[in-house]
Order: structure tokens, then sequence, then C-alpha cells
């Protein structure tokens, strides 16, 4: 049976938000400047995103969900208190490589995938390879709508990620996730989901931005590269503080590719991500 961790790499939305060099408004190769807000939204997002991941690993580990994991982290529950810690002490180094520290704190409300089920996420001095999290992720399982299909929630509020030059954004979103294929079949590379929602943020220069998914975007399992499962369609909205008036990102036509095409005032221009 799928765990909702098949579902953590469809969270990865790389370069959801977009900017453009304060200067120069218009988009043109060389001004990499314009691609500050993608670097600092994409890393935010992903950091939050793996977070669940782990959330999920734990909650087996606890057994909540029946199955081990491969953490290196002490995991705790308290079956009283509802709630399970993830410690992973002064630092320790998991299968993927990556060093993490300090604390994450799940409180849970009913089982994984049960309508009305919930887990509140929390940090305590919590980092991954020298970037600090802070504020709060909010998981919980909807319903299933009238194809059946199964809808989540996934909210960040009050995000911040500071990085180890000790420069902090913030991030949140709100999105509403739906299982469209994939859920039944025992198969974890066939899985489709469709993200819906926005979020907002600032990036490293105190530049404020915020993102509307206008087409839901559409990521598949089966569009694996590099550990990251791309966006093989939809479209974005994005205004930010910099530009006069908004950008447009379009993810594609639900190939799986690594190209994204963001237009400004007529202007487009291919991205690989």
């Amino acid at each position: 049976m799928k765990t909702l961790k098949t579902s953590l790499l469809l969270l990865t939305i790389l370069c959801m938000t977009l900017t453009a060099c304060q200067n120069d408004p218009v988009i043109t190769p060389d001004d990499e400047a314009d691609y500050l807000t993608v670097q600092v939204a994409a890393t935010t997002q992903s950091e939050f995103d793996e977070v669940y991941q782990i959330v999920d690993e734990a909650m087996q580990e606890a057994g909540l969900y029946g199955k081990t994991s491969t953490l290196c982290a002490a995991v705790t529950l308290d079956t009283v208190a509802q709630l399970v810690t993830v410690d992973f002490g002064t630092g320790c180094t998991g299968p993927d490589g990556r060093e993490r520290s300090g604390v994450i704190k799940i409180a849970y409300i009913g089982r994984d995938r049960a309508p009305g089920s919930q887990m509140s996420i929390s940090f305590v001095n919590y980092e991954v390879e020298g970037y600090q999290l802070g504020g709060a992720l909010t998981v919980q399982t909807l319903a299933r709508n009238s194809q059946g299909q199964l809808t989540f929630s996934y909210d960040i509020s009050n995000g911040q990620l500071t990085y180890p030059d000790g420069t902090t954004v913030s991030y949140a979103s709100v999105r509403t996730i739906t299982w469209v294929a994939g859920e039944g079949s025992g198969d974890p590379s066939d899985d489709v989901f469709h993200i819906e929602g926005n979020s907002t943020g600032t990036n490293k220069d105190g530049d404020s931005y915020s993102a509307l998914i206008t087409q839901p975007i559409e990521v598949k399992t089966a569009c694996l590269s590099d550990g990251y499962i791309l966006p093989a369609s939809g479209m974005v909205t994005v205004s930010t503080t910099l530009l006069p008036s908004a950008m447009t990102v379009d993810f594609g036509d639900g190939t799986c590719d690594s190209e994204l095409t963001v237009t400004y005032r007529n202007k487009t221009k291919v991205i690989e991500l």
C-alpha cells in the first residue's frame, strides 16, 4: 500500500516564483539577477517540502504507519499527547548525505490519509546543511472529491529560511493537492497530482513577491530527474514589488522535461531547471 510519502516529491515545485532585475524590468538572457527570487523561493519551498518527507518517515518509525524508516534521528512517540519528536541532536548525516541537527515536532490527529487527519509540524533549532528553518507546517487530509480523488491541504505559515551567511527570507503558502491518478495501483511511478494555491514571501534583498497558480500544476512521479519530480504542466502568475506588471510562468504541455517559459510584457524566455 502506498503511503503519502509517494506524494512528497510533488511538493518540490521548483521556481514557482520569479522576479526581474530592479534596474532592468525586461527579461534578457544575461540578467542573472532576474533569477534571485527563483533561487530563493525554490530553495525555501523545497526545504520545507523535504521536512514532510522526514515527517512521513518519522511517523513510520514511530509505528503509526506500520513501516520502518531510514532516519538517523532519534524518534519518540507520546501517544497521550499525540506527539512525535524527531531529534537529530547536534548533527547526523542521513542516507541522502545531508547533515541535519535540531528537533522537528509533529502533533498529530487521526491516521494517515483518513479524512480529517492532520499533522502540525514545528521546529526547535532545526538546520539542514547550515540552513535553519522556522515557522509551521500543517498537513491535512481533506476528503475525496466528486471523482473519488483524495485531496490534501499543505500550508506553511510564518515560514523562515536562514541562510548560512545569516540572511533570512520569509515564505508562506496555501496549497491544495489532488491525487488524480495512481493511488490504488501499488506502483509509485504512476502517480499524478494536481496542485492549486498561492504563495508569498521575500527574497534575500527583502523584496516581496506573490504567486498564484492560475492553471493547476501537474506533477507526475514518472517525471523523475536527479531526485526531483519536475512539474509537467500548469501556469503561475507572479507579482513582485520590483515590476510594474505581473509575469507568467508556464510549466509546459504535460511532457516530462526540465523547461519552463517565463513571459513578461510579451517577451518570453525559456529556462532550464
